[in-house]
């Protein structure tokens, strides 16, 4: 039968159509289109570019192609907005960093996730992915949840009630994101042919694990009619 994570007013209003079914790594997911948002994480030079050494058949790179040709297109034509969410840090931020977080340092595309920096800047791949309706939000931690990034405010205000989360790395600012949209009270679905990540394949099936076990879904990415 599979899960239905759309929310009605009571158990016996009328069931809201039109409605969007998934497949997932444990069952079978439902969610309102109109209440959900598809959240594109650090899609950004740094992670993706193979400037500064990255192989051309770095893992992280294997969401770029899925992104654009079928997972985005989905999303427009079922008028689920899309969030870029990317690092922008600023020299305000690390003024109220403590000592722990901040390593920031210099490398050949400027200074590191600092905003208007080249590798903080889209990947050349999405560049002409973003259409006027789409949304930019900057966040300075591994959460985008985290903070006054403005993210938790631009949501509720659009009535969004379901995240699909997309991106690289699945461990790190993926993973993070979700568990920090979960704890506000978001449902989440962390995409399993959306994300990826270089770290370990022992870090990738924690996140996994974490996210089965009660955070939320593992669904495939919603694909066009």
């Amino acid at each position: 039968m599979g899960y239905d994570i759309i929310h009605t007013i009571s158990p016996d209003a009328p069931t809201i159509y039109p409605r969007i079914r998934v497949e997932s790594t444990t069952e079978p997911v439902s969610f309102d289109p109109a209440a959900t948002a598809f959240v594109i994480i650090d899609p950004q030079n740094y992670f993706l570019s193979p400037y500064p050494g990255r192989p051309a058949n770095s893992l992280d790179l294997a969401v770029v192609d899925t992104l654009l040709e079928h997972a985005i297109p989905a999303c427009v034509e079922a008028d689920i907005p899309v969030v870029w969410l990317g690092w922008g840090v600023t020299d305000e931020h690390i003024d109220g960093m403590s000592p722990t977080i901040i390593k920031w340092e210099m490398v050949n595309g400027g200074r590191v996730l600092m905003k208007k920096q080249w590798n903080s800047g889209q990947y050349h791949q999405f560049l002409d992915a973003p259409k006027p309706q789409d949304i930019w939000v900057y966040k300075n931690r591994l959460s985008a949840f985290w903070g006054d990034t403005g993210v938790k405010r631009i949501l509720e205000a659009r009535g969004i009630r379901t995240l699909l989360l997309a991106g690289a790395n699945l461990d790190q600012c993926v993973g993070r994101s979700s568990q920090g949209a979960y704890t506000h009270g978001w449902d989440c679905l962390l995409t399993s042919d959306g994300t990826a990540t270089t770290s370990a394949e022992f870090e990738r099936q924690c996140i996994e694990c974490d996210t089965e076990g009660g955070v939320g879904f593992r669904p495939d990415l919603p694909a066009t009619r």
